[in-house]
């Protein structure tokens, strides 16, 4: 299991520990639509390969858009105002006493000012901050030095201590996407979908740090936010329960967006684009089959008006090939023609699954959609059924079938605007 699953199965813990408080039929339907949530994105973050093609084909359509997220944070990130601030908090750090703690302190202060100097520039010039593999050591260790350190100050120290280790964490994580993108390759989904996560909380603590001035402080949440987002791309990556707890909180609280939403929405990108590399193929096979068709009618038609009954040897070659390629062919296209139009159906149906996470059993009715409260369950449970565990559409009844397909036909534009948003992450 992954750690993103890891992380779905927190959430799915927490989210079980709230529908076991419910003390109605409505709250208790709504607590099962939810715990369905967490099956439905815990399978993908474990098997998502067989939806997405495997982790070097996915990488491979998915980069350019890692990569525009990428140039977005340099753009947009941790410009001077953030600069600034950690500034005065680590002259204040610098002017403490000596002590055995601070004697690592020294140093990694040290480190985290040329770091600092470094970002600012970055973001003058528009460029990237890239660690070798001596820095990136260093990083790692003052990572955990700072985190080790932190019980040993309080009140303002405290603060300045977590200010200026965030700053480690954002070279850390910037580092670590750059190099994914630049040359690296995902592992698996999970790696995939951490990555994808990083951006995101990188891109929302940014977005704030930019907004920063002389009164304001570096909240809480924007240092535990970074800090995440370091840990997610780390070789062996841990959240724990209380902390994936608090990330859904604050998700909540800042966007209305809960951690499974925020989870589940990452997935439907990765089928658009296996749904794109289908149809790319598709068309191919169309092509394909109808030239072939067409040469076999000629050569059939030819050998039906020969004087002699027979063609050239070149001829009849050609056509004893097509007579045992073309069914092949012909079957390979209704194969792929029958997992477009069925994958389809699942990935605009997800998005009204995906509202279903995102409001409230209030939010919907009042919208008049309350229809999704009854239906939300069962639409998940098919579409983990049929995209992920490899259940044939024509398995499906035929009542099945019909609510896939209104649940397709409803969301299909908003999913398509919601996959584009997520795949241009526009600045």
């Amino acid at each position: 299991m992954g750690w993103f699953s890891n992380l779905l199965s927190a959430t799915s813990n927490f989210v079980s520990k709230a529908a076991s408080a419910a003390t109605s039929v409505a709250q208790s339907t709504w607590a099962a639509i939810k715990r369905t949530a967490a099956k439905v994105v815990t399978w993908v973050a474990n098997h998502g390969e067989s939806t997405v093609a495997k982790a070097k084909d996915l990488w491979k359509a998915a980069r350019p858009y890692v990569a525009h997220a990428t140039t977005w944070l340099h753009k947009a990130g941790m410009a001077h105002p953030l600069i600034k601030k950690v500034a005065v908090l680590i002259d204040g750090l610098l002017a403490l006493e000596k002590s055995p703690v601070l004697q690592w302190l020294d140093k990694a202060v040290t480190w985290i000012v040329e770091q600092a100097k470094r970002l600012n520039a970055a973001m003058e010039e528009g460029a990237q901050v890239e660690l070798n593999d001596a820095e990136r050591a260093h990083a790692e260790q003052y990572q955990q030095s700072f985190r080790d350190a932190q019980g040993s100050f309080s009140g303002e120290q405290a603060y300045s201590i977590s200010v200026v280790a965030m700053i480690n964490d954002l070279v850390l994580a910037q580092h670590n996407i750059n190099a994914l993108v630049k040359s690296g390759e995902v592992v698996d989904v999970d790696h995939f979908l951490r990555l994808r996560a990083t951006q995101k909380l990188l891109k929302e603590a940014n977005i704030r740090f930019a907004k920063l001035n002389e009164e304001a402080l570096v909240s809480a949440d924007d240092i535990f936010l970074v800090r995440v987002a370091a840990d997610l791309l780390a070789p062996a990556p841990t959240l724990s329960e209380t902390d994936a707890q608090t990330l859904d909180q604050l998700l909540q609280r800042r966007y209305n967006c809960g951690l499974l939403p925020f989870a589940f929405e990452e997935l439907l990108p990765a089928w658009h684009m296996r749904n794109e590399v289908l149809n790319e193929q598709w068309k191919v096979l169309s092509k394909q089959v109808a030239q072939k068709q067409v040469l076999l009618r000629r050569l059939e038609s030819d050998l039906s008006v020969s004087i002699d009954g027979r063609l050239s040897d070149e001829e009849q070659a050609m056509l004893n090939d097509l007579r045992k390629s073309l069914p092949l062919d012909r079957k390979a296209f209704e194969t792929i023609s029958a997992e477009k139009l069925a994958l389809s159906h699942y990935l605009h149906a997800a998005e009204g699954f995906l509202q279903v996470l995102e409001k409230s059993a209030e939010e919907l009715e009042a919208t008049g959609m309350g229809y999704l409260i009854g239906t939300g369950q069962q639409v998940g449970e098919l579409i983990i059924q049929g995209a992920e565990q490899g259940k044939r559409w024509e398995q499906f009844s035929t009542e099945e079938q019909d609510l896939i397909i209104d649940f397709a036909n409803i969301f299909e534009e908003e999913c398509l605007q919601r996959v584009q948003r997520l795949v241009e992450v526009s600045a």
